[in-house]
């Protein structure tokens, strides 16, 4: 039985992208992912890695600490004009946790991982199901035109590679599909088959992890997969002891092999050199892309500082020139005080002023009164005194 797999919310994540190889750019593909990654998630950073299994190769995406960072990672991924509609239809993308990648590797099939998949992260993972589905769509289509154009069976090619479409029984029309399609190279686990007729193809309506592959295709792939641990760590050497243990033999290659061999070694650097380069220029985009973040994170927080300061100088020299206001009004006031005080002092002064003249007035008119009345009565006192003398 193996390791079982755990549902575990809190493990750290990994996304493989597998695909077929020579059927896309491997320096494109890693270019896209690498752009992804520094233009979506500046702070965070991916291990990107080439793994080959079998007959098939996987794009390795490290660095999610738990499930929500792979659901956040995926769904952008499916946003319109993001990572997924950059790449290859035809790369299948399957978000694992660490450990059940280990269980994978040790005994657990890839059938049993799509039944654990389909049963705990439906919901979470419903955009990435329904892509799987259209996959599988457009293989059942593929296969369809292949089969109707199809009068006899070619002969088995060792180096055909195709989908794999085994019959499956119909679900019920309110569950949702969930499909992973498979590609599988026919040299290395398919047994031969009889050819399916079109109308059986066209009836297969829903899919489910658990009808993918065939128990004998499962245990040949599982075989393949737990081959895998040695390959993923070191894939020169370990695709190396894989050929080794299958029988190859260097001495027995003609010279145009050894050639061919050679020239595929010389692509196969060039490609890993032109895979550093491209690894390297994300990282100094991504780098770049930090550096510019942080001035742009430096320069708001300082322009942010300097509203503060300015806002504070303005509220500081408001209040001052309210002070100031406020000193300049009292001072008038005062001095409109003191106006007043000095127009009721002078007023008073000229009404006291004006009072002694008219008491002044009055006194020299009484004074003259009076010596008008004493020369009347003197003079009517001689005349008294000159008629007694008369008498």
């Amino acid at each position: 039985e193996g390791i079982d797999f755990i549902a575990d919310a809190e493990s750290d994540y990994m996304l493989l992208l597998i695909y077929r190889p020579g059927t896309l750019d491997k320096n494109q593909l890693i270019y896209e992912v690498a752009n992804y990654n520094f233009s979506n998630f500046v702070y965070q950073t991916f291990d990107l890695a080439f793994s080959s299994v079998g007959q098939l190769e996987i794009l390795q995406v490290r660095g999610f600490r738990n499930l929500e960072d792979i659901i956040t990672y995926i769904n952008r991924a499916f946003e319109e004009n993001s990572l997924m509609s950059h790449i290859d239809p035809d790369i299948i993308p399957l978000p694992i946790s660490e450990e059940n990648y280990i269980a994978l590797l040790n005994g657990k099939t890839l059938n049993q991982y799509f039944l654990f998949f389909e049963e705990n992260y439906t919901s979470e993972m419903l955009t990435l199901i329904r892509y799987w589905n259209r996959q599988k769509e457009d293989a059942v289509q593929d296969a369809e035109g292949s089969e109707t154009d199809r009068v006899t069976p070619p002969e088995e090619d060792t180096d055909t590679v195709h989908p794999v479409i085994p019959e499956v029984k119909p679900q019920p029309a309110d569950t949702i599909p969930q499909v992973i399609p498979q590609f599988i190279p026919e040299s290395d686990i398919l047994p031969k088959a009889e050819p399916q007729r079109p109308d059986s193809i066209r009836a297969q309506d829903g899919f489910g992890f658990g009808d993918i592959l065939s128990d004998d295709q499962l245990d040949k792939a599982d075989d393949l997969i737990n081959k895998a641990g040695d390959i993923l760590s070191n894939p020169v050497d370990g695709l190396r002891d894989l050929f080794r243990s299958s029988g190859g033999d260097d001495s027995s290659l003609t010279k145009e092999e050894k050639e061919a061999l050679k020239q595929a070694e010389k692509e196969r650097k060039e490609q890993e050199k032109a895979r550093e380069k491209a690894v390297r220029d994300a990282e100094k985009m991504r780098q770049d892309s930090i550096r510019n973040a942080e001035k742009e994170k430096i320069d708001a927080e300082r322009a942010l500082q300097k509203a503060k300061e300015d806002e504070i100088k303005a509220a500081e020299q408001a209040k001052k020139d309210a002070e100031k206001q406020a000193e300049k009004e009292r001072k008038e006031r005062e001095k409109a005080k003191r106006e007043e005080q000095k127009q009721k002092e002078k007023a008073r002064k000229e009404e006291l002023k004006r009072k002694e003249q008219e008491r002044k007035e009055r006194l020299k008119q009484l004074e003259r009164e009076r010596k008008e009345k004493l020369k009347q009565r003197e003079a009517e006192l001689k005349e008294r005194e000159r008629q007694r003398r008369n008498r």
